[in-house]
């Protein structure tokens, strides 16, 4: 923590560069923010990060990239080359090199505002800068910054794309149901506990467990034997949840500054006026859930004569279903060939990298082998966190870990659920469509693998 103070002192001082300017405009401010604080937190987590969501837009040619010197009073686009350089430092083209940068090494922003006496009044300029604690050396006592990148961008243009692009700031909503709601926190966000417990290396899954009458829903981590390890109590505090959109949220001064100092400038503030207007009612998200079908708890779905994975098998085999898919996103389809072939058993797999004998005659695991599911739920709620609606989306099957020669599970694809459902319901039998029920009713034990961001919910 320390450390991080004397890293965000040292940037503070780095952007100031010494100002010395005699005109300058009233009450303009430079205010030093660590993104990992507590208080910031929602602009730094996985789903809504403001870096990335800046990068994305220098990436679309939607935000340019200035080089800002206070002390020359000069404000500088990044030429082209400059701009490759950053995005390439970030996300290498060449899958051999590593990226100098991660997303959460811009850790430090610093803001520059125009302020009143009533606070915040406009925000001109942000400066992401990249550093890691080893960045930092110190001599005679004093600390010195090295491997650092620094950008800035006008607000303006940050604010338009943030606009564009629907980004939303989501203050202690997570992405967990908890007691029919999506809006709530234990002071902090599950999905920050789970973050922070996933470093744990004998925590291999996490299961949410339901709040009952009085009694609060838990998180309960696991092991990779499926054994239950730990348990973290949800307490119920959903009505502190918020949604802005992000630019209101900097507009308003949501990112809470370490230090500030005020500084004499010729730098022109940028002229943003921030829009008045009222949060939309309605939000979604989608979660992913894991069902591990070998688990007693999930015996329903492999009942001899009636098994989920022979289920959805069928109905691509007999042509039930056409849309077949890499993953849940649905952004690109494969088709029934690719489909087949991934459900080949890899035969000619050998340790010592040995290629595979193409002479072998193709085998196929059978459908039991491929009990690892994955459910996609899409979840509509409104602004204070009550559930409209939540149905399964998408639904995908892969090889389990034990299964294959590397040790690793391996996906097979994903289908519609309302695609496989009418397929069934015009095709299978009574007892397949009552699988499929017991996945919309939610009645299965599962591990919560991954959620999305908050998004607007669509008008249609």
């Amino acid at each position: 923590m320390i450390r991080k103070k004397i890293i965000a002192g040292i940037i503070l001082v780095f952007v100031l560069a010494s100002i010395t300017s005699s005109v300058a405009q009233k009450n303009r401010y430079l205010q030093s923010i660590t993104l990992s604080a507590e208080a910031n937190l929602p602009f730094f987590e996985e789903q809504h990060m403001l870096p990335a969501l800046i990068l994305k837009g220098i990436e679309e040619g939607e935000i340019t990239p200035y080089d800002i010197n206070y002390k020359e009073n000069r404000v500088e686009p990044f030429g082209p080359e400059a701009i490759s350089v950053l995005l390439y430092d970030i996300h290498p083209d060449n899958p051999e090199d590593f990226p100098k940068y991660t997303l959460r090494d811009f850790n430090t922003v610093v803001a520059d505002v125009t302020k009143n006496k009533k606070g915040l009044t406009q925000v001109n300029y942000l400066h992401f800068t990249a550093v890691s604690d080893d960045a930092v050396i110190e001599t005679s006592g004093e600390f010195m910054l090295l491997n650092y990148k620094v950008f800035s961008v006008r607000f303006d243009e940050a604010a338009a794309y943030m606009d564009k692009v629907g980004a939303l700031w989501v203050k202690n909503a997570g992405p967990i149901l908890y007691r029919n709601n999506v809006l709530h926190t234990a002071n902090r966000s599950p999905l920050y506990l789970l973050q922070k417990e996933a470093e744990n290396p004998n925590y291999h899954y996490v299961h949410v467990k339901g709040a009952a009458a009085n009694v609060p829903g838990k998180l309960v981590f696991y092991s990779r034997e499926h054994e239950p390890l730990r348990e973290e109590e949800l307490a119920d505090n959903r009505t502190e949840g918020t949604i802005l959109y992000m630019s209101d949220a900097i507009s308003q001064g949501k990112l809470a500054p370490a230090e500030q100092q005020q500084i004499k400038t010729k730098v022109k503030p940028v002229a943003y006026k921030a829009p008045v207007r009222k949060m939309p009612e309605n939000y979604t998200l989608t979660q992913n859930y894991r069902l591990y079908l070998q688990l007693p708890e999930n015996a329903a779905f492999m009942q001899d004569g009636n098994e989920l994975p022979a289920l959805i098998l069928e109905a691509v085999e007999q042509n039930w279903i056409s849309n077949l898919y890499p993953d849940e996103t649905f952004k690109e389809k494969i088709s029934k060939k690719q489909w087949n072939a991934n459900r080949e058993a890899d035969t000619g797999f050998s340790l010592f990298g040995e290629e595979e004998d193409s002479t072998l005659e193709k085998t196929y695991y059978f459908p039991q082998s491929f009990n690892v599911v994955t459910l996609t739920n899409k979840i509509d709620f409104t602004r204070d966190g009550s559930v409209k609606k939540s149905s399964p989306r998408a639904i995908g099957l892969a090889l389990n870990a034990a299964e294959t020669p590397e040790g690793m599970e391996k996906t097979l694809g994903f289908v519609a659920f309302d695609e496989l459902y009418k397929a069934i319901k015009a095709n299978g039998t009574d007892a397949q469509l009552e699988l499929l029920n017991k996945l919309r009713d939610q009645s299965y034990f599962s591990y919560l693998d991954k959620t999305s961001e908050v998004s607007i919910a669509s008008e249609k």
